[in-house]
């Protein structure tokens, strides 16, 4: 083995390979032969169901993210319908923008989104509701800082 190629035994503990790392090297390695990554247990589905996923825990549109990528909203959702995949630097482009891994948004192993779908809709109503009892306080505050003025006035 040539010198400047590393063994996975001379890998420092920080270099080793991860298990995520294993699956992401064999989606690439068993390609089904016209030139495309294998899909190991993953199908486009399960792929566009991890990028609408993170695209949510990240707070984004489809058009937004869209824009990010410099392609068209319906082609982020043929991703996330699963009719379509990404492919090359789009799926680099992706994790970077959405947080995750690569190998999160291709196998389902890695750095994965913060938080899960149900976990946002949740945080999402809870904040809705937060929101609302401060417009109430805040008007209450109006109603008795105009009072406390009309007595002051007298």
């Amino acid at each position: 083995m040539p010198a400047n190629n590393p063994t996975p035994d001379s890998y420092s503990t920080s270099e080793r390979r991860t298990e995520a790392d294993d699956d992401l090297a064999r989606y690439f390695s068993e390609s089904p032969g016209n030139g495309t990554p294998g899909n190991l247990d993953d199908d486009d589905r399960q792929i566009g169901r991890r990028l609408a996923e993170a695209r949510v825990a990240a707070d984004l549109t489809p058009r937004e993210l869209a824009d990010h990528l410099g392609v068209k909203q319906s082609t982020i959702a043929r991703w996330e319908s699963g009719e379509r995949s990404p492919r090359g630097q789009r799926v680099s482009k992706l994790a970077g923008i959405l947080g995750v891994s690569l190998s999160w948004i291709l196998v389902g192993r890695g750095v994965e989104p913060a938080a899960s779908v149900d976990d946002v809709v949740q945080l999402r109503a809870e904040l809705r509701l937060a929101r609302d009892r401060l417009d109430d306080v805040v008007s209450e505050l109006a109603v008795i800082d105009k009072r406390l003025a009309a007595l002051n006035d007298d």
